[in-house]
């Protein structure tokens, strides 16, 4: 079966870095697995100045000879080939047709011509779901997970630690990230945090840890494992304003869950996992220091909460890792 995956960054860049142990292979979106049967080629689209749609409809009359070559098209990054699903719908393209969607855009290009809608977020899935009622037998949820071979050595560390330890709270994120709320709260309580950012200079703060771009020294995957390592809780602070039709945070939380670590996240990220009800974590309101900081005090304050918290963490992982996200997302494209 011949495949074309479209992404708006480098998917083989991130092949190359899961095979020499940089990153985790679940950022490859499941190509990797694909890889081992069929013949999988790769296309990026790069959005220039200009009106953005316009940008789109080019890139698919650009390369629409090279669409029809292949048995399924699948795009990580949504917007990209709408335009392809209207083509295929009037007959001019005959392909299998994919798609998956982490936000839901202002202008969806969602049509009856993709063969199925992928979901990162069951919430996003439920608010398009009313707009698009007509396309609800094509929307399907995919549950991510992580790559667990990437994290086990560094979960090993974590096992080991002594629960009496001094807690040590992180967060890891950048992209719409309350990491002024966040210091504050840790700062209230007088607790020890690391904050790995791209938005303020290191040498700040003793606590703050550039990743790079807008920082200084970017910290490599494996090191912020190892950061994470030194901590206990890992806490995921979405602002207050950021857009309920978004999703937010599943990278670091898919870090956490992988490496057995308590979870404390705001109510606004629409990640799909009830946390409080699966026993891995705590739900604060967005934008509320006094609610972050009494979770946060609650998980210091009970050890063995937190120890639970973290031993669950990681069997949800167990349960939902990459290679089931893999397997969901194959049985759907060999069809």
């Amino acid at each position: 079966m011949k495949i074309l995956a479209i992404n708006n960054y480098s998917l083989e860049a991130c092949l190359s870095a899961s095979r020499r142990k940089e990153g985790p292979a679940h950022h490859n979106w499941g190509v990797d697995f694909l890889l081992k049967d069929n013949e999988v080629d790769f296309l990026n689209f790069h959005n220039s100045r200009g009106i953005f749609y316009l940008n789109i409809l080019m890139f698919c009359i650009r390369h629409f000879g090279r669409f029809r070559k292949y048995d399924v098209i699948i795009s990580f990054f949504n917007p990209c080939i709408g335009f392809l699903a209207y083509l295929k719908r009037l007959g001019f393209l005959k392909c299998r047709l994919f798609t998956v969607v982490y936000h839901r855009c202002r202008y969806m290009l969602l049509s009856s011509g993709y063969d199925k809608i992928f979901f990162l977020s069951k919430q996003i899935l439920n608010s398009v779901k009313k707009d698009y009622f007509h396309l609800s037998d094509k929307m399907v949820w995919l549950d991510w997970g992580a790559d667990l071979d990437f994290y086990n050595a560094h979960f090993e560390k974590i096992k080991s630690k002594d629960i009496k330890a001094v807690s040590v709270a992180i967060s890891t994120g950048k992209t719409y990230r309350d990491i002024a709320l966040f210091s504050k709260a840790c700062k209230k309580i007088n607790i020890p945090y690391i904050l790995i950012t791209d938005k303020v200079e290191s040498s700040n703060s003793p606590h703050i840890i550039s990743s790079g771009k807008k920082g200084v020294n970017p910290v490599s995957y494996p090191a912020m494992l190892d950061y994470m390592v030194e901590s206990s809780i890992s806490v995921i602070p979405v602002l207050s304003n950021f857009p309920s039709t978004s999703l937010c945070g599943l990278t670091s939380f898919l870090d956490a869950l992988a490496l057995g670590q308590p979870i404390i996240m705001s109510d606004n990220t629409n990640i799909s996992v009830d946390i409080e009800k699966e026993g891995i974590g705590l739900v604060y309101r967005a934008g509320d220091e006094r609610d972050l900081s009494d979770k946060i005090l609650y998980m210091v304050s009970h050890p063995q909460f937190c120890k639970s918290c973290g031993e669950k963490a990681r069997q949800y992982a167990i349960k939902h890792d990459y290679k089931a996200y893999c397997r969901q997302l194959y049985s759907f494209l060999v069809k």
